[in-house]
């Protein structure tokens, strides 16, 4: 697994949420399986900003950002910077609608982000892939990767226009 973050870009800016990239095998004996690049948003867990807030912030800031999650926004950027072979490696995980679990439906994502305000408990998110790590709260979409196509060149490659593109979400 591998994973890397950079600073949210809102103004002003908030030390605790990072835009985040996480790139891990599925498989341990067979690294032939198709990888998942995970896109999303990750919020710490400070004293100034407990449990159920910083899960209502990731979601606030991932659904602020969801088109730009989305398997086909990725395989998109990769056309525009010319990086083809990447973008041809790329599609949405079984099972999702372009990466993620499913479509927005305002109902479910209201009734998820009262619940983690009014009583903590973890459910999975209805459009994104969430991780609680304890000290940090993450939500992302979910892409698989055809490593076999790829060398670790373009694999770095992969992560470092992943993290771009999040960097440029025309809603930031």
């Amino acid at each position: 697994m591998v994973l890397a973050w950079l600073l949210f870009p809102a103004e002003p800016r908030d030390q605790h949420a990072w835009l985040c990239v996480d790139f891990r095998s599925m498989s341990r004996d067979r690294p032939e399986k198709p990888w998942v690049l995970r896109l999303g948003v990750e919020v710490e867990i400070k004293d100034k900003n407990p449990v159920a807030q910083a899960k209502a912030t990731a979601h606030d800031l991932a659904m602020s950002m969801v088109d730009t999650l989305r398997c086909s926004a990725l395989q998109q950027a990769l056309r525009h910077d010319g990086q083809e072979d990447l973008a041809a490696a790329l599609r949405p995980r079984h099972r999702t609608q372009d990466g993620l679990r499913s479509t927005s439906d305002e109902l479910a994502l209201s009734t998820w982000r009262a619940s983690i305000l009014g009583t903590g408990k973890i459910t999975k998110h209805p459009v994104l892939a969430n991780d609680n790590l304890g000290d940090s709260f993450r939500l992302a979409s979910l892409i698989e990767v055809n490593v076999i196509d790829l060398d670790r060149h373009q694999l770095v490659g992969l992560l470092l226009a992943a993290l771009r593109h999040l960097d440029r979400s025309p809603n930031l």
